[in-house]
């Protein structure tokens, strides 16, 4: 993957089980519910509400800013606009700060178009490209909610567990068998602060942290934003957006030119 096309994936850079506690009467071989994990799942439960009212909501997002992409090795200044319709598609733009198109990506529910501007080459995919890279299993949804500002994976209230640290309510869920989810929440506002995918088995951990945010309503979507993925090699994309719209002018449009080269992957 060439560097235009992994700052696009790290730029952007994801359903709920619920499982109902019934109590069995006595003389049935699974044994009762204790009282404790009762009480602990509803605590759990009531919590997972406050946090589900107080996300960011959008119909529509427009932002643009510029992103910063360093690995060990370089270091790149770009340009981006990103756009999105709930449930529908990701839009993102990608240019040099001289203005230079580098690339632009579409992002609907069951696939990934990139277009590699300098090289004329427009690469058809699915969300697997995308785990590829993160080691962590997102789509549609879970990208959007990078941008808008909260955590990837709803957790589950009787599998989770939460506790307070210091001006913070810190929720940690797992998310597959090697994988877990921790997330920051503010404990005045419910918004996120900062959450962390972290891999047991092969040590790899894709995290996001939020720093600053706009206010639009009971919204407060980030404006400066750190993605960090830690895998063969240390990489961090810092983000900082400082124009926001949330009403829709016109239709985006993704358009991929005749002259360009179509790669299946």
């Amino acid at each position: 993957m060439n560097n235009a096309l992994r700052l696009i994936l790290i730029s952007f850079i994801c359903t709920v089980f619920l499982y109902s506690c019934k109590t069995k009467k006595q003389g049935t071989l699974l044994p009762p519910v204790k009282p404790k994990v009762m009480e602990q799942a509803s605590a759990n439960a009531k919590l997972l509400q406050a946090i589900a009212a107080n996300e960011n909501q959008f119909n529509y997002y427009l932002s643009r800013g510029s992103a910063r992409y360093k690995d060990p090795e370089q270091e790149y200044n770009l340009n981006m606009e990103v756009i999105m319709e709930k449930d529908q598609y990701v839009y993102i733009n990608v240019t040099a700060l001289l203005g230079i198109s580098v690339a632009r990506i579409w992002m609907t529910r069951d696939s990934v178009s990139i277009l590699d501007i300098l090289h004329k080459k427009h690469i058809l995919t699915s969300f697997d490209y995308i785990r590829r890279s993160t080691n962590v299993d997102l789509n549609l949804n879970q990208v959007q909610r990078i941008f808008s500002g909260n955590t990837i994976f709803n957790a589950d209230p009787d599998s989770m567990t939460a506790d307070t640290i210091l001006s913070y309510i810190l929720v940690n869920t797992p998310i597959s068998a090697s994988q877990i989810q921790t997330t920051y929440y503010q404990q005045s506002t419910y918004k996120v602060s900062r959450w962390n995918i972290a891999d047991r088995l092969s040590g790899r951990e894709l995290r996001a942290e939020f720093r600053d945010g706009h206010q639009q309503g009971s919204n407060y979507f980030p404006k400066d934003m750190t993605i960090n993925i830690k895998a063969e090699k240390n990489i961090v994309c810092d983000i900082q957006l400082d124009y926001f719209a949330f009403d829709k002018k016109k239709e985006t449009k993704f358009v991929v030119p005749k002259n360009f080269e179509t790669i299946r992957r």
